[in-house]
């Protein structure tokens, strides 16, 4: 994954993830995992359009604005690593992954690399679909479903 210098990388190189790391990020996913439940039930409760997921589109959308705003801003806001980590891996991360996907796209294209970001966002939508439905495909023989 394209990324800036660390943003998503561990404080040093010996160690891949340490404890303090996991309880930021933890304690940040709680509240993203949170956050997201709380707009996707009060966006539903509205029921403004049918059969539409529109809090789903809703928590993408705005996780994606928010992983922007954090990746543009964490140095001058003076964000410590483990800060923008917590933000980005956790908070975002919890609210939506979609964010992350996102930005890593952007990074691609920011790049130069606009065949392999193309490729990535046709890679990752067709990838993940395919494998929602073949996960779905695989389990419902196990449980006597059609």
């Amino acid at each position: 994954l394209v990324q800036p210098p660390g943003l998503l990388m561990a404080p040093d190189s010996r160690s891949i993830v340490t404890p303090p790391d996991m309880k930021l990020v933890g304690v940040g996913g709680a509240l993203g995992s949170i956050g997201r439940y709380t707009v996707i039930y009060v966006m539903n409760a509205w029921d403004l359009v049918d059969n539409f997921p529109l809090g789903t589109l809703t928590v993408n959308v705005l996780g994606s604005f928010a992983i922007g705003v954090v990746s543009a801003a964490a140095g001058p806001w003076g964000l410590s690593t483990d800060m923008q980590r917590m933000l980005t891996v956790g908070v975002l991360g919890g609210f939506t992954t979609f964010s992350s996907f996102s930005l890593d796209a952007v990074q691609l294209f920011q790049e130069g690399h606009w065949l392999l970001g193309g490729t990535y966002i046709m890679g990752s939508v067709a990838l993940s679909i395919g494998a929602v439905l073949l996960g779905q495909t695989v389990v419902q023989p196990l449980l006597g479903g059609g």
